[in-house]
């Protein structure tokens, strides 16, 4: 699949070591069997931009402008819309099993399915109660909410405006309040227990966490562009972000150095990463503004 420049990647998942699927802007689906060394353009029947997209053995599914959501049945051949019954954009989605998901998107909307998607559900939370003082005197309703991550069934994390970290014990059904302010924007949280964690964001801003997200500290980077998404294995790990970022960490998260790539400006962002294997990965797959690239853990780039 030939991509154009206006493709813009935004969301990734890998089923297997060789199935996955990428969403975009403009309806954007492409899907690999070979392990992202070839794309295949999907009809999506709409226009609407999608921000992301998970597989979970047969079924898939992806979420995007206007609150739109599609399902699928066989592995992300085909696709069918689902009822949010909302129109706020959706950013995240992700499902426990095949049965339970959550996805999150703008001015707060947290919706929950146990059928798989068949029906959605709104999370209510109070805002205004949950809400900094100093955020609802600048007349902020609802922040917009761009990740989340769980390590299991009950206990997971969600981030976004304002540096907003919330937590669940019950699976999603409930949050806490953990940060928030006129602090930069979080776009994404990694966990790898009940205690360990990093959120990272606007302006190379990268946090880490060894308390469940109670405490939050500032760990250096050699990047200000916005960082987008991290993935974290064992000792190795990676985040991606604006100016064709990728940072890298041997030491399980205690400290980043940049990845330099052999790319001509104008730089690319990267938006996504995927794992290709179930298990720690040799290859990861990053996507961004009209390229999709396949990374080994060596950090041998290949287009």
């Amino acid at each position: 699949c030939k991509m154009s420049r206006r493709d813009l990647v935004f969301g990734l998942s890998f089923v297997d070591s060789n199935t996955g699927v990428a969403v975009g802007n403009r309806g954007l689906i492409l899907r690999t069997t070979n392990a992202g060394q070839d794309w295949t353009k999907i009809d999506s029947n709409t226009f609407h931009s999608f921000n992301d997209v998970i597989l979970r053995g047969n079924r898939g599914w992806i979420v995007g402008q206007g609150g739109v959501i599609l399902h699928s049945e066989d592995s992300g051949r085909t696709w069918t819309p689902q009822q949010s019954g909302i129109e706020p954009s959706l950013m995240q989605v992700i499902f426990l099993n095949e049965a339970k998901g959550i996805t999150i998107g703008e001015t707060g909307t947290i919706l929950k399915t146990d059928d798989g998607g068949n029906s959605w559900v709104p999370v209510e939370i109070d805002w205004f109660s949950v809400l900094p003082e100093c955020l609802i005197e600048m007349g902020v309703i609802a922040p917009n909410l761009y990740d989340l991550f769980f390590i299991n069934d009950l206990k997971g994390w969600m981030v976004g405006d304002y540096g907003i970290v919330l937590a669940t014990s019950d699976g999603g059904t409930s949050w806490n309040l953990l940060r928030a302010g006129q602090l930069a924007p979080l776009f994404t949280v990694f966990f790898v227990g009940a205690n360990e964690g990093w959120a990272a964001g606007q302006n190379g801003l990268l946090l880490y966490t060894n308390d469940g997200g109670e405490n939050w500290g500032q760990i250096d980077v050699p990047t200000k562009a916005s960082l987008h998404r991290i993935f974290l294995c064992g000792q190795e790990g990676f985040i991606v972000g604006d100016q064709a970022t990728i940072l890298q960490t041997c030491n399980s998260g205690r400290s980043w150095t940049s990845v330099e790539l052999n790319i001509p400006p104008p730089y690319p962002w990267f938006g996504d990463i995927a794992v290709t294997a179930n298990s720690c990965p040799t290859e990861l797959v990053v996507g961004g503004s009209g390229l999709i690239r396949k990374m080994s853990l060596s950090v041998n780039l290949e287009q």
